[in-house]
Order: structure tokens, then C-alpha cells, then sequence
């Protein structure tokens, strides 16, 4: 492929000395992809079972239910989080902390990126067909909204640099 083209050279990692970054170990791509997914992240999808515990429903089909409903919405988070980071890709990369995110970092490229959000969004839907509709349509609305935090809400500034200095 020609210098500069295409989308995977137009983000390959430079090192500070010239040249590419050598490709990770096998071991830190692995885990690479596990931070990618944000699994901390899903502890909130718990949240999943709170309608069962109120109102003290403890079979197993409840369980069921529970435990489909909290990996499907647990995958649609990490397809958002994957999402994201593409589109935050060059920002991320300049960023301090941010940089060291595994897409950024380069853990995780950006092809691998590309091709496991969608996995993981089908695979989500997948599940979520299983529930009752009304789970879907809420599955589709977490993603519309996360989706739209992504490409257009986040670059809103509502308070752009508050300082309390100027109040005085």
C-alpha cells in the first residue's frame, strides 16, 4: 500500500526513533482485547437483576433471563467502548493517559477493532432476540444514545473552563 493510504497506515504507531512499534507478544495482545472490551465496565449491568430481587423472583427462568439480559447489554457496552475509541483514535494517541488504551497503544489494531465491534454488537442482538422485545427495543436505545454521545454530544461544550477565579 502506498505511504499514507489506506485507513490501517493512516493509523499505524510511529516510535519516537522512526519506524514502526514492534508488534506486541501474543500475551499482551490478549490482553489487549480484554481491556478493549472494558469488562469493569459491565459491573453497572448488574442492574440487570434488581427487578428480580424486588420483587423476589428466584427461579431458575428468572436467572436465565437475568443472566442473558446482563450479556447482551454487557457486549453492546464493550461494541460502544470499541466504537469509541476508534473514533477517538487520533485524540487518544496524543492524550496523556489515554494513549495507553490497547487500540491506541497499538495492543489491539485497528482492522481487529473494526471487525470485533460489529461482532460483538450482532452477537449482543443476537442474544437480546431471545428476551422479550421490550429488552431489544431498550438494547437499541442504550446503543442509539451511546452512539450518539460518541459522534456528536461529547463535543458539546457546556462549561468549557470553569474557573473560579472569574467569579470573583
Amino acid at each position: 500500500m502506498a505511504e499514507g493510504g489506506g485507513l490501517l497506515n493512516r493509523y499505524r504507531i510511529k516510535s519516537p526513533i522512526g519506524g514502526s512499534n514492534p508488534p506486541p507478544s501474543a500475551t499482551a495482545r490478549f490482553s489487549g482485547y480484554g481491556r478493549a472490551l472494558r469488562p469493569h465496565q459491565w459491573l453497572k449491568n448488574l442492574l440487570v437483576f434488581v427487578p428480580a430481587f424486588t420483587a423476589h423472583h428466584f427461579d431458575s427462568s428468572t436467572w436465565i433471563s437475568g443472566l442473558l439480559a446482563f450479556g447482551s447489554f454487557s457486549l453492546c457496552a464493550s461494541s460502544a467502548y470499541l466504537l469509541n475509541d476508534l473514533l477517538d483514535l487520533q485524540n487518544d494517541r496524543a492524550h496523556p493517559t489515554k494513549r495507553h488504551r490497547p487500540i491506541a497503544s497499538g495492543q489491539v489494531s485497528v482492522l481487529h477493532a473494526a471487525l470485533l465491534f460489529p461482532a460483538a454488537l450482532l452477537l449482543s442482538i443476537g442474544i437480546a432476540l431471545i428476551l422479550p422485545q421490550a429488552f431489544l427495543l431498550s438494547l437499541g436505545l442504550y446503543y442509539a444514545l451511546t452512539l450518539g454521545y460518541s459522534l456528536f454530544l461529547k463535543k458539546i461544550v457546556i462549561v468549557d473552563d470553569w474557573n473560579f477565579e472569574k467569579i470573583k
